[in-house]
Parts: C-alpha cells; structure tokens; sequence
C-alpha cells in the first residue's frame, strides 16, 4: 500500500516577520485560518479511508477545500430578493439545463457540478458546452485528474482562461490524465459568486433565489448509498459529517413527501432538485431529490459560475495567480490594501478591467491602476484609474474601468491596487501561497505583489512568505499592430514564394500576415527590396504595395503583391502603419534575404580605396610597380566561377 504523507498545513501561524507600517506597525501579517473540515478530510487520507468511488462504481470527488469558511457564513445583504414559489424546475424550461453525463468511476464530480451551474446560467441563449476532461486533468493543482476538487480549484482554471474548452476538443474519458496542450478557451469567465451557507434546513430562499435568477446551483454534500432510495430517487443523510460528492441543484419542491426518503425520514417535507453525473439511467434520468433536512446539504459549497464572456473582449490578461484563491490575510482589521505591479508586454495596450476575490458578503472594493510606479511603491506613480464596487457575494469579480488607461510605449510598467473592506471579516485580501499538498506549483518573486495596512506604506508580500502573491489581475486589448509569416505553404517561414526564379521574368509575390485589434485598414502597407550596388551598399531596389487577399485584420488578414527581379543580390522587409499611425512590429519587419534568381553572374567594380570607380591600384607606376586588380564577382546561386583571368591589352 503506498505510504501518505501528510502535508504540513499552516493554520494560523505568521510565516514571516514583516512588520506593518502606519498605524499598525507593530500587528504582523497572518493568514486566515485553515478550513477545519480540510484537517480531518487529510487524516481521512492517511488513515487510508478516503473513497472516491461509491460500493455500486460510481465516482464521487468533492474535497473539503482549505479555504476558511467562515466568510461564508455571514449573511449576505440581497437588495432585490423574492419569495420563491413553493415548487420550481429548470427542466421544464426550454434548453435551460443541459444534457447529463456520466463520470464513470473517478472523482470528477466537481468538473461536471462546475459546468452543470455555468452551462445552466448561461442557457438558452449562449449554449456552452464545457470539457469536464480537460478540467480534471489541467487544473493545476497538487491532486490527481481523478482524486477530486471542488470549485474553488474550477474557478482558478476559468479565471486564468484555461477553460471551457469545448467538450468536443477534449472529449471525456475517465481513465485518461492527459489532455492535448494549449487549447483555448471558448469563453471567458469573469464573475464567479459563492453564496451563504445555510443556517438552518429552512434557510433555502438565497439558493432558491440564485437558481430562478441565474441558473444551476453548484452544491457538495455527503454520498452514502445507505441513504438512498432508489425507488423514489431521494436521498437525505442525517448524520454526514464532511462531503464527498457535488452536484447541480435546478429546483425545488417544497411539497415532496419526507414518506419518500428513508428511514429515519427528515422531519418535515421539503427538497431540492439535482443534476447528477452518474449518467442518466441513474436516479429519475440522472436526477435525484435531497432532502432540506440533509444534514450536510448546504454547509459546504454553493457556487453560482453565472458569467462567461467572448474571448474577443478581450485578449490580454496580467496575473500571477494561476492557482487563484488559496487562502486570506490581513491585520486585525476588515480593511486591507493589496498590489500587483505589472511589467507591460507590448508596445501599445488599452487596460479596460481588473479583477479580484473578496473572502466574505458585503464587500466593499475600490481599485486603482497607476502608469510606471518606482519600485517598492505602487502607488507611486501616475493615478490612471479608479472604480468602486459594492458586491453583494462572497467571489470573484470583474471591475470594467470607467476610463480605460492606455498604455504607451514611454510607459514600462503599471500597478493595479485595490482596497477591500469585508465588514465583520479580518482577512479581507486574498492571496495565492504554496498549501502543502494542494498548492505547490505558486511561485512570486521580488517586486510583484505588495500589501499595505493604510494605502501609503508597502511591504513586499514576498517577504512574508516567499510564495505569495496578490489574487488580482488587469485586463485590456492590444492595441500594438503585428506582423508574422503567414504559415501557408510556400510562406511557412519567409514572405516571398517562390524561393527561386529567373532575372525580369518570374513573378515573386510577397505575402504577409497583419493584425490590428483596432479593427482598420492600415494606413501603409508595403514590402521593400533592396539589391546590394557595385560597391557593396544596399540599395533601394522595389517599393511593392501589398493589397488584402483575406481575412479580418483584428485576428490577421493577408496581404500580398507581385514585383519581378534583377540577379543582384536581394534582401526584404515588410513595413506596415496603422491607421492610428502606429508601426506594426513582428519579425517581417527586419530585413531578410530574398528570393535566388537564376540569372547571369555579373562583375562589377568592388568600391574600395583605390578601386572606386574601376578595377587597378595604383592608377600609375614607373616600371616594376606592382598593379594590383580587384573585381567583385555575383553568381545568386552561389557557385564560384569555372574560369577566371584577367586579359590586359597594349595599346587599345
């Protein structure tokens, strides 16, 4: 049997000494506490008795996540609340709910409860259909593809804009850990809410709430088929402890008979719909009802993936937080400055949002963005931007800039800030760290993130643990024009075709890919040939203007034109500007060799001292001098010459 180590799990203990400066000087930095349920699933663990897989097959892999719930028990202020009806389905909506699936005997409930919510939320009118395989098998974290998960890890893996990758691309298979590198994303998911847990078996309207105005609700609880009736598809635990299974809640009925769950029965009537992923021969076609009464329903995760965006929004993404939320920190105080300090990535960039986690309900966050902050200080530089939101949930959110902040190329670097307050909750900003045994691949350096206790005096978070880094991000389009080979065959990895030719005959097109994220035409669009003179100096040779063949110029059109050539040796460089007069950059924009003519080798005066303008040196000489004659020889194919003499005539 292999030997489990257990990880060492940093409850509440300071893992450096930084000291704060301000008002608080003398309070250190300190984690959130670890989830205690998170303990106890690891000596599960050790003790060998953690299962995966249910008596009958059936995967199971919600695991108790690290994260500190105690933000989640606060009670969130719901401005526009309704009384739910008494009973309500998704199914007998159109399309509002998509088709079950079957994870077979792994621990990949958690993929298919994420995309069961997010695919639900986004029904009927943008119809997604997310790989559970490839969330399972690249999420990024220490457990294996079929070990389990739970949502904080899926929605790491959609904040990075890892996922959905269409289910097509990346088909489901249990067994199999690998999935093909670097596909994309289909959309972009921006806003991810963690509801409040219940506080008793009747406080149900905040989820009822989510699923009539959003969709699915992703929901863990406890699986144990001892529970189960089958015969009515009903399922109520009463004395579950942790979780091991999640699962898409779409509805309720406040109706159902507790006659239909067994013995011993819950109290009262009452249940929640799900969505489960057993396939649908399972259940009532792979639907089950669980009681309000079940005793771990509720008291672990509920996660609402209710946005997803057009990967078009936007192209350009800042983090340091692949792994997203692993745990919070703060002083002793519901307030805490965080900050990232960016280096710029291409010439030209609009930044348009930010985006961040807030631990606790009733969050108040506003965010900055400074141009070319000194170092140490990220606020020290130029305030560009400022947006204030007041969030409802517990998540993950996206702030839209109210100005965007254009980033130009006298500009290096920028900071994006954010000053989160979380009323009632002292760890208000969340970071990504190295968890032993579930996060071990976060990685920061010097001079990345930063956090302060009153916005003006900033510490190095890496001074505090050396793994750490704000959970924050910046979002933008690139506005830099581009050039690159077009890839096609004849134009794989140069821009003429074809590669060889005869002297004022053949027909050499010139053929380049350009993108503008700005969308217009370009306002020069040209490949220049040189030709290498006489002696030895390039010069111009061809100014070819180059028309669009296809495409759209946002994601890279195709542009071409035709030119013959001379024998001389020949070089080439496309040269694009945009309409917004900015030089388009990429490796066609340097000089490269051109194509071989296949003409007559020529000679010509080599243009050195003493053979400028012909081939002896010295022009004269008393008798005995020793005249020495220079010429350049040019074959474009390169073969050296059969013959070669030198005649000198007598008198004409």
């Amino acid at each position: 049997m292999e030997r489990r180590r257990m990880p060492v799990l940093a409850v509440a203990a300071v893992l450096g000494c930084a000291a704060l400066a301000g008002a608080v000087v003398a309070q250190a930095l300190r984690p959130a506490p670890v989830n205690p349920a998170y303990v106890a699933y690891w000596d599960t663990v050790m003790a060998d008795r953690w299962r995966v897989v249910t008596e009958d097959g059936h995967g199971l892999g919600a695991v108790p996540a690290p994260q500190d719930p105690s933000g989640l028990r606060l009670r969130a202020r719901i401005d526009h609340a309704f009384a739910p009806p008494p009973s309500y389905d998704l199914r007998s909506f159109p399309a509002k709910v998509s088709l079950v699936r079957d994870q077979g005997p792994c621990g990949s409930c958690w993929a298919f409860a994420t995309y069961g919510s997010l695919e639900s939320c986004r029904r009927p009118i943008d119809v997604i259909d997310g790989s559970e395989q490839n969330l399972k098998n690249t999420h990024g974290f220490d457990l294996t593809h079929c070990a389990g998960g739970h949502s904080y890890m899926s929605t790491a893996y959609l904040a990075r804009w890892s996922g959905p990758v269409h289910e097509p691309m990346d088909p489901y298979s249990p067994a199999n850990p690998i999935s093909p590198p670097g596909l994309p994303a289909n959309r972009h998911v921006q806003q991810v809410y963690w509801l409040p847990l219940r506080l008793n078996a009747l406080d149900n309207d905040t989820i009822k709430n989510a699923v009539m105005h959003w969709g699915g609700v992703y929901m863990s609880y406890h699986h144990d088929n001892t529970y189960y009736n089958p015969a009515t598809a009903a399922y109520h635990h009463p004395r579950a402890h942790s979780v091991n299974h999640a699962v898409t809640i779409v509805g309720w009925d406040d109706a159902y008979p507790a006659a239909n769950f067994l013995p011993p029965q819950p109290p009262s009537a009452g249940a929640f719909i799900c969505r489960n992923s057993w396939g649908p021969g399972w259940g009532i076609g792979g639907y089950f009802y669980i009681s309000y009464y079940d005793t771990r329903l509720g008291y672990d995760l509920l996660t609402v993936f209710n946005d997803a965006q057009p990967t078009t929004t936007w192209d350009t993404r800042y983090e340091y937080d692949p792994l997203g939320w692993v745990t919070s920190i703060g002083v002793g105080a519901d307030t805490l400055w965080g900050a990232n300090v960016f280096a710029k990535s291409t010439p030209y960039q609009r930044l348009e949002a930010v985006s961040f986690y807030v631990p606790a309900p009733n969050a108040t966050v506003t965010a900055y963005v400074y141009e070319n902050p000194p170092a140490g200080n990220p606020t020290g530089g130029t305030l560009a931007a400022t947006k204030t939101g007041n969030l409802t949930f517990t998540g993950y959110y996206t702030l839209t800039l109210s100005t965007p902040v254009y980033l130009l190329p006298a500009d290096t670097s920028f900071a994006v800030v954010t000053k989160v307050t979380t009323p009632g909750y002292t760890w208000p900003q969340v970071v990504e760290r190295v968890q032993a045994g579930y996060s071990s691949a976060a990685a920061a350096t010097p001079g990345q993130s930063y956090f302060s206790a009153d916005g003006a005096n900033w510490t190095d978070l890496v001074s505090w643990d050396p793994s750490a880094n704000c959970s924050l991000k910046a979002f933008g389009n690139d506005l830099t024009p581009s050039l690159a080979w077009v890839g096609s065959p004849g134009y794989t990895a140069d821009g003429v075709d074809p590669d060889t030719g005869d002297p004022n005959a053949t027909n050499f097109t010139f053929k380049v890919k350009f993108t503008d994220p700005a969308g217009p035409p370009p306002a020069i669009a040209r490949c220049f040939v040189q030709r290498k003179d006489c002696g030895g100096t390039w010069v111009s040779c061809r100014s070819i203007p180059l028309t669009k063949e296809f495409g759209d110029i946002r994601t890279g059109a195709i542009y071409s034109g035709q030119t013959q050539l001379t024998n001389q040796v020949m070089k080439y460089r496309f040269y694009f500007k945009s309409a917004a007069q900015i030089d388009a950059y990429g490796t066609p924009t340097g000089y490269v060799q051109g194509p071989l003519v296949n003409g007559n080798p020529s000679l010509c005066w080599t243009g050195a001292t003493g053979f400028t303008s012909d081939g002896v040196d010295p022009d004269s000489g008393p008798t005995g001098t020793n005249f020495q004659f220079q010429v350049q020889y040019t074959d474009s194919a390169g073969d050296a010459p059969t013959t070669h003499q030198l005649v000198i005539r007598r008198n004409g």
